[in-house]
C-alpha cells in the first residue's frame, strides 16, 4: 500500500517537473519574442 502511494508521488513529481521545464522554456521564448518586438518598436 505505502509502496503504491510512494509511486504515485514519484509520478506526480516527475509530471510537475516536466511542466516546470516546459514553462521555463516558454518563459525564455516569451522573453526572446518580447525583446524582438521591443527592438522592432524602437527602430
Amino acid at each position: 500500500m505505502f509502496e503504491q502511494i510512494n509511486n504515485i508521488f514519484t509520478q506526480l513529481t516527475d509530471f510537475f517537473g516536466g511542466f516546470k521545464s516546459i514553462f521555463e522554456g516558454l518563459g525564455k521564448v516569451a522573453g526572446v519574442i518580447n525583446e524582438w518586438v521591443n527592438g522592432k518598436a524602437e527602430k
